[in-house]
């Protein structure tokens, strides 16, 4: 009898035990969009490359917007930099306008700008513009820190085309992933013998990829 007790007492606590033992939770996995930045190209004569996480680098996305009053449409211009925190060196491509009604919608419906992406790849010439005017930007920060922007009006050779175009979204936002190829003279302003003048210098072969947030 007491050796019958002693077992049914172990075999409870054992139950007890078991019961005390807290269960990890694994949360359900979490649909998120993969967002990697890189570029490549010549600049000025030299070939460059930025890589996610390499020297610094990422990927910053950012918006300039021309609000009017309703029912005059709005604008908005999709701008993906490649930035560093070690280093001055950046280059930034944008892309616009989206048009849209302010008065009735804080920013383009997920329609219209996943429209608005993807007609690029449509075979169409894609032309360069510089806020608020529509078409495609680059901004490069040199070693220095000086900035180089194209010119729509550029006399010189430039041409731009988007070859991927991919829509996707998770819980942070709605996004365009892109892949562009281009090459442009990007231009600073400048003093030559007191008077207004510029420099240039030429990115060829560039090939970024990168991601508008609508």
């Amino acid at each position: 009898m007491k050796t019958i007790k002693l077992t049914f007492s172990a075999l409870l606590l054992s139950v007890l035990i078991f019961a005390c033992v807290k269960h990890e939770v694994i949360p359900a996995p979490i649909d998120q969009v993969t967002l990697k930045p890189y570029f490549t190209g010549n600049i000025n004569g030299t070939n460059v490359e930025y890589t996610d996480d390499v020297n610094g680098f990422n990927g910053v996305n950012s918006q300039s917007e021309h609000i009017v009053t309703s029912p005059a449409l709005s604008k908005v211009i999709y701008y993906c930099d490649m930035t560093s925190n070690l280093i001055n060196t950046s280059i930034k491509v944008g892309y616009g306008s989206l048009d849209w009604d302010a008065g009735a919608l804080e920013k383009p419906s997920l329609e219209q700008f996943n429209t608005f992406f993807t007609s690029l790849l449509t075979p169409a010439p894609i032309f360069y513009g510089s806020y608020p005017d529509s078409g495609f930007e680059v901004e490069y920060k040199d070693a220095f820190g000086n900035t180089w922007n194209s010119d729509k009006a550029s006399v010189n050779i430039q041409s731009a085309e988007f070859t991927k175009i991919e829509n996707d979204s998770d819980a942070t936002g709605d996004y365009c992933k892109f892949t562009v190829e281009f090459s442009c003279h990007v231009y600073r302003p400048t003093i030559v013998l007191g008077l207004p003048s510029r420099d240039s210098i030429r990115i060829e072969n560039g090939h970024f990829e990168g991601w508008f947030l609508r």
